[in-house]
């Protein structure tokens, strides 16, 4: 299966989206840089202006009329989503958080892939890497953390 990542938002996005991007890899998938050549579309998409909304409604368009790809649209849009982005045409899934796991079964993905993390006890998915010195694991566990806050007083205001 040939998959197509884009990433709307910030940095905690980015991250998400490349653990599933690892989770798709680890699957079999093969990425691909242009939705013409995919068969599925992983969009992660973000609420923080209305302009990013636009733009995500307009990248599933533009997904659909490309190719013969299916989309799953992922992240904050997703989780707020009143069902005007599932009846965007090609759209297989809406998936209101960025797991690994519930992404690739929302894909027809049966089971689940293991990713490594960084640290026995942390339970992230990052891999573990000789070349990191640990700077960029310190990071990445308090962009989660910050992630997981700002999600948590979005999810108390709705």
């Amino acid at each position: 299966m040939n998959v197509y990542f884009h990433t709307f938002g910030c940095k905690a996005n980015q991250y998400d989206t490349e653990r599933v991007r690892q989770a798709f890899d680890a699957s079999g998938a093969t990425v691909v840089d242009d939705p013409a050549f995919a068969d599925l579309a992983v969009i992660n998409s973000c609420t923080v202006t209305n302009e990013s909304e636009v733009k995500l409604r307009r990248l599933v368009r533009h997904v659909a009329n490309s190719g013969h790809a299916q989309t799953i649209v992922m992240g904050c849009a997703a989780a707020l989503d009143s069902g005007a982005i599932a009846a965007l045409p090609s759209v297989r899934a809406v998936v209101a958080n960025a797991e690994p796991d519930t992404v690739l079964r929302a894909a027809g993905f049966a089971g689940s892939v293991e990713v490594a993390c960084c640290a026995p006890t942390c339970g992230c998915p990052l891999p573990r890497s000789p070349q990191d010195p640990g700077r960029l694991r310190r990071a990445l566990h308090l962009l989660r953390d910050d992630t997981r806050a700002r999600q948590q007083s979005l999810a108390t205001r709705g």
